[in-house]
């Protein structure tokens, strides 16, 4: 699925994984639009819809501070799943919809 990363683990994600995923973004913010640094702004600070962004995006994977303002929602959302989570990180999946 798509992931919605912080900045810093996009770093870490292209240093440490040989298959890497395609991060949504890491620090080189220069490289990537107004509309991309916005959307990321307003995705992790859970600003005004937020959610409309994120699924957008068709984001199914989460990976960013638990602390963050995102996390927090998603930790809290029944919707999403805790893959990962200790002091510095948390991986939070989209749960998958039952087949009737």
């Amino acid at each position: 699925g798509r992931l919605f990363n912080d900045a810093a683990f996009g770093n870490l994600i292209d240093w440490q994984l040989r298959a890497t995923p395609k991060v949504f973004i890491d620090t080189r913010f220069h490289v990537y639009d107004a509309k991309v640094m916005g959307d990321y702004h307003t995705i992790l600070e859970c600003l005004p819809g937020w959610q409309s962004v994120l699924d957008a995006y068709i984001v199914d994977w989460v990976f960013v501070k638990p602390d963050s303002k995102l996390g927090q929602a998603l930790l809290r959302n029944s919707a999403w799943e805790t893959r990962y989570q200790d002091d510095t990180a948390a991986i939070i999946s989209r749960k998958m919809a039952t087949p009737h």
